[in-house]
C-alpha cells in the first residue's frame, strides 16, 4: 500500500507534521484565541479532506473525519513539543498588522534595562 495514495492515516501523520506551518500562515496574531483555534480546526479538516480525496476515499465520511482528526492531533502535538517558536515567528512574519507589543524583534536596550533594575 502506498503511503500517500492508499493509507490516509500515514499521509495524515506526515501532513500533520507540516500543518503547524500551514496554520501559522493562515492565523493572525490579532485574532482572538477562539478564532485562532477555530481556524486550526478548519485548516486541519480541509487538509484531511484533501488527503481523503487524493487517496480516493473521499466518499467515505469516516475516512475524511479520521484524516482530519489525525492531522489536527499530530499538528497540535508537533506544535506544542517541537516547533512552537519557529511557528510563532512565521505567524508574525505573515501578518500585516501585529497586535501592540508583539514584535518578533526585541527593542534595543530592553534586556539591559531589566538587568540593571
Amino acid at each position: 500500500m502506498d503511503l500517500f495514495t492508499g493509507d490516509t492515516t500515514g499521509a495524515a501523520v506526515v501532513v500533520g507534521f507540516l500543518a503547524p506551518y500551514i496554520i501559522a500562515v493562515v492565523n493572525q496574531p490579532r485574532w482572538s484565541p477562539t478564532v485562532r483555534r477555530a481556524m486550526t480546526v478548519v485548516v486541519s479538516a480541509v487538509l484531511g479532506a484533501g488527503i481523503a480525496y487524493a487517496a480516493g476515499t473521499f466518499h467515505n465520511g469516516w475516512t475524511v473525519l479520521g484524516a482530519g482528526a489525525t492531522v489536527l492531533a499530530t499538528s497540535q502535538a508537533v506544535y506544542g513539543r517541537l516547533f512552537a517558536g519557529s511557528v510563532r515567528r512565521l505567524e508574525l512574519a505573515t501578518s500585516r498588522r501585529r497586535p501592540p507589543g508583539q514584535d518578533d524583534v526585541d527593542p534595543p536596550g530592553r534586556h539591559a534595562a531589566r538587568m540593571s533594575s
